[in-house]
C-alpha cells in the first residue's frame, strides 16, 4: 500500500537554482550584460573626455560598434544554428574587446 502511495504522488520538480551549468550560464551571462552596459555608456564617454571627439564623432562610434550585429546577425545566424554552440560562444564573445581597446590604442598614437 505504501509503495502505491509513493508512486501515485507527483514527483517535486528542482528549482534552477540546484542545477549547475544553469547558474554558471546565468552566472555568465549577467556579467556579459553588466560588462556591455558599461561599455555602452563608457566608450562615448571616453571618446568625449579623452579624445575630445564632436557629436558626430561619438554618434559615428557608437553607429559603427552597434551596427555589426543587425548586418551580420541575418546573414551568419541561420549558418551558426548548424554548429556547435559551445564554440560559437568561445569565438564571438571576444568581438566585445576592440571598440573598448581601440579608443585607449587611438590615444596613444
Amino acid at each position: 500500500m505504501a509503495v502505491e502511495a509513493a508512486a501515485a504522488r507527483p514527483q517535486r520538480c528542482r528549482s534552477l537554482r540546484h542545477h549547475t551549468d544553469f547558474r554558471l550560464l546565468w552566472a555568465g551571462q549577467s556579467v556579459s550584460l553588466v560588462g556591455s552596459a558599461v561599455s555602452f555608456v563608457a566608450l562615448p564617454l571616453v571618446a568625449l573626455l579623452v579624445l575630445h571627439a564632436d557629436t558626430f564623432e561619438v554618434g559615428i562610434l557608437t553607429a559603427v560598434e552597434r551596427l555589426p550585429p543587425l548586418v551580420v546577425g541575418p546573414l551568419v545566424g541561420p549558418l551558426a544554428d548548424r554548429g556547435s554552440r559551445l564554440r560559437l560562444m568561445v569565438v564571438a564573445d571576444p568581438r566585445h574587446g576592440p571598440p573598448v581597446i581601440r579608443p585607449v590604442w587611438a590615444r596613444r598614437v
